[in-house]
């Protein structure tokens, strides 16, 4: 799962990478565009095709089994092997950037692209390279942040979840009658 999740990041990175090596397009622009095309492509797939029918009615997919899903690091449950993951991957992307001539020649064109062609380095494929590098990362993230519980679910939805999980308010003892407004009896 997480290989096709890194495939399908990398392919969807491969929009914007395309767009700024053959037209010369903002890469910046084209890949913020492309969020909302995703975030409405996601909520297709939830609300129709990867729909749970046993979900009465809310737009979620099937939970993933259990054999699907990765083992947690702590006790406490609070975090899963994604954690090392990330924390390897970081130290492998800062080994190529620091070590290897790919790291170099990401550093030359990101400095300089006209100091970049005289050293003979190719821009265009510099360009696909960092996309669908950096598209697959963020492919084998969502697969981690999106594997405890859910394939996927709408993004609305799932935001207005987490933040009701996650972000109660703690009601503080109130200084006047002004800042104890609204009753802390609404507050749940």
């Amino acid at each position: 799962m997480m290989l096709l999740g890194m495939l399908g990041g990398a392919l969807f990175a491969a929009i914007p990478a395309f767009l700024k090596a053959h037209m010369n397009t903002n890469e910046i622009l084209t890949s913020l565009m492309l969020v909302y095309v995703a975030q409405l492509f996601l909520d297709w797939l939830v609300r129709g095709p990867w729909r749970n029918p046993q979900g009465m009615n809310f737009p979620e997919t099937r939970t993933f089994g259990a054999d699907a899903i990765l083992p947690e690091m702590l006790a406490s449950g609070r975090t899963h092997w994604g954690f090392a993951f990330a924390i390897i991957a970081a130290v492998l992307v800062w080994f190529m950037m620091r070590y290897t001539l790919k790291g170099f020649e990401i550093t030359v064109l990101g400095q300089s692209e006209r100091a970049g062609r005289f050293a003979g380095f190719s821009s265009r494929r510099m360009i696909w390279f960092s996309m669908l590098f950096s598209g697959a990362l963020a492919g084998a993230r969502r697969y981690f942040g999106s594997e405890r519980r859910h394939a996927a679910a709408a993004s609305g939805d799932l935001a207005r979840l987490r933040i009701h999980r996650y972000h109660r308010r703690v009601p503080r003892p109130a200084q006047s009658a002004r800042e104890s407004w609204p009753p802390v009896s609404s507050w749940r």
